[in-house]
């Protein structure tokens, strides 16, 4: 796949840009926003994205004329967060995707995705993706105690322009295999974190024990708790307490 490269020097939001420009366009060619500075970064409801000049990698990729089914929204999810954890499996082990898309390490987020489609007739027209992937910071906030970067994982500097290249290669080799969805699935879980493992979670009720068993078509989590009973969550309905 081909796209047109937008950089910019510093932006709020890649998204919000990115829909500014498909308002003023008809160009149908799919193209890249990338902001060297985002200053209002933002992640799914409503969350924030922090970011620092030369350090974060933040960009939207943006797909047009997909004629791509509503029922397999998930599988853009699953694309997309493939997509940066083989980037980042380049460089450093213990990467897993924590549902439904961010990316972590060792326990500690690196990268998050924020998705943004255009629905008629129920296919997406348009989709804006939304990366935010933690490369050469070397300290956080305090407030996020549980961010990390590549920069702090390996002790290297890494150059912006060419990871950004590594994902836009790394992304259409799975939007290729978009038919083959037992290979995607197959992908994604060999990567979740508590696939089919014994952990703690957190939701409206209480804490308790199970186990993620997969991914429904419409992208909720299934976790097996220990009454053998399959529990359904939406984003922000279970909470995964990483130890």
């Amino acid at each position: 796949m081909n796209y047109k490269l937008i950089t910019v020097n510093k932006l709020n939001s890649t998204n919000n840009y990115a829909q500014e420009l498909l308002k003023k366009s008809s160009n149908s060619q799919s193209f890249v926003v990338w902001a060297k500075k985002q200053t209002a970064g933002r992640g799914l409801r409503e969350n924030k994205w922090w970011s620092s000049v030369g350090e974060s990698l933040t960009f939207s990729l943006v797909l047009q004329k997909m004629d791509f089914s509503i029922d397999k929204v998930f599988l853009l999810n699953m694309i997309s967060s493939l997509a940066i954890h083989r980037v980042i499996e380049k460089y450093t082990k213990n990467v897993w995707i924590k549902w439904p898309n961010d990316i972590y390490v060792n326990n500690k987020k690196i990268a998050g995705l924020l998705i943004e489609n255009t629905i008629r007739a129920s296919n997406i027209i348009t989709s804006i993706i939304g990366c935010g992937i933690n490369i050469n910071q070397m300290k956080f906030p305090e407030y996020l105690s549980s961010a990390t970067s590549l920069g702090l994982i390996t002790d290297k500097k890494f150059n912006l322009s060419n990871l950004l290249n590594e994902f836009l290669d790394s992304f259409s080799f799975y939007f290729e295999k978009r038919n083959q969805i037992q290979f995607l699935f197959q992908e994604y879980y060999s990567v979740l974190l508590g696939f089919e493992q014994l952990s703690t979670y957190s939701d409206k009720n209480g804490v308790f024990n199970g186990q993620i068993v997969g991914v429904d078509d419409i992208g909720r989590l299934k976790i097996n708790d220990k009454n053998g009973q399959i529990r359904l969550y939406l984003f922000k309905e279970v909470e995964f307490i990483l130890s």
